[in-house]
């Protein structure tokens, strides 16, 4: 008996670190985009320390501006998709849309066509309807990313020496793990830049093309939405496309459709992992699923989080593995 009380302390850690986990799991998203946020602007915190002296002040300065910069143009971007949407709406419902395509299209697909209308407006509803529902829940994961991001500013150097400190290894490995996760971030951010700017200027060759009116606002929302996974900037190109098609203008509606699908869509999936994969010297292949699966699993800032993972992933296998890595 007495042989197994030595293991009693080490059960109840698991057992409440478990408990802390499952506490901590709705605002896991949360608590990454606020870590990450916080990397992002630790500079420019660091320059308003040496000048005002006071890191709380500071913080909330950094804190303010950051809401700024993502609410403000949320709230723009949001607000002229949204009209977009309801002319879509507005149009497939007033107006014989099947009429429309019917020179275009053969009879026997006629019926197709109108399935898929009737489920696209189904789907432009209930995707509506989950949106409001799910505003006060993503107003508290953002609460709680701003509130980590604060609090991270001001107490990051402190977390990372004891990180350091847990860290079972020799003072080169940490800072190698380290080394490689600043690296990795920077890399991700690096590349995601790159990729919003390429598919902000390939969408304004786009619209311009097909003669989409406010071409430069709307390029400038795609480049804005490119850092969301997913869907992306089909946000913008694929409503836009939609009615210009609902108010009979194939070619504009067709082209920007075809054209978002195959080259502003196509840049994403080529050359944000190939961006990343120079930096970090890991296979594109290994990035895009750590994209993909880091989105799956923990929603938006899994773009960020499931790359960054996998590269920590592959430098613990080269500390302990015989330095053999997985790259390009």
């Amino acid at each position: 008996m007495e042989h197994y009380k030595q293991y009693i302390p080490f059960i109840i850690f698991l057992i409440v670190a478990y408990l802390c986990f499952l506490i901590a799991k709705p605002f896991i998203a949360a608590i990454f985009t606020g870590i990450i946020l916080a990397y992002l602007f630790y500079p420019l915190y660091k320059i308003l320390c040496k000048k005002i002296k006071r890191e709380n002040l500071c913080a909330v300065l950094v804190t303010i501006l950051v809401l700024f910069l993502l609410l403000v143009p949320s709230i723009f971007i949001v607000e002229k998709l949204t009209d977009e949407t309801v002319i879509v709406y507005n149009y497939v419902r007033s107006r014989d849309f099947i009429l429309l395509i019917s020179d275009y299209l053969p009879q026997n697909a006629m019926d197709y066509v109108k399935q898929a209308i009737d489920r696209g407006l189904l789907y432009i509803l209930t995707a509506g309807s989950d949106f409001v529902l799910t505003i006060p829940k993503f107003l508290l994961n953002f609460f709680v990313a701003m509130f980590v991001m604060y609090f991270v500013l001001i107490d990051g150097h402190r977390l990372i020496e004891k990180i350091k400190d847990i860290l079972p290894m020799d003072g080169k490995m940490k800072q190698q793990i380290l080394t490689r996760f600043e690296k990795t971030t920077d890399a991700l951010m690096y590349g995601n830049l790159v990729v919003a700017i390429v598919q902000g200027v390939a969408a304004l060759i786009g619209f311009l093309i097909f003669g989409i009116s406010g071409a430069f606002l709307w390029a400038l929302i795609t480049m804005v939405v490119s850092f969301l996974p997913v869907l992306g900037t089909a946000i913008v190109w694929l409503p836009l496309g939609l009615v210009e098609l609902s108010r009979g203008n194939m070619f504009a509606g067709a082209g920007i459709i075809i054209y978002g699908a195959l080259v502003i869509g196509t840049i994403d999936n080529l050359l944000r992992p190939k961006l990343v994969s120079i930096k970090t010297d890991i296979h594109p292949a290994i990035i895009l699923i750590g994209v993909l699966g880091g989105v799956s699993l923990i929603g938006f800032i899994g773009f960020i989080v499931g790359p960054l993972i996998i590269a920590l992933l592959l430098e613990f296998l080269d500390i302990y593995g015989g330095h053999g890595e997985i790259r390009s």
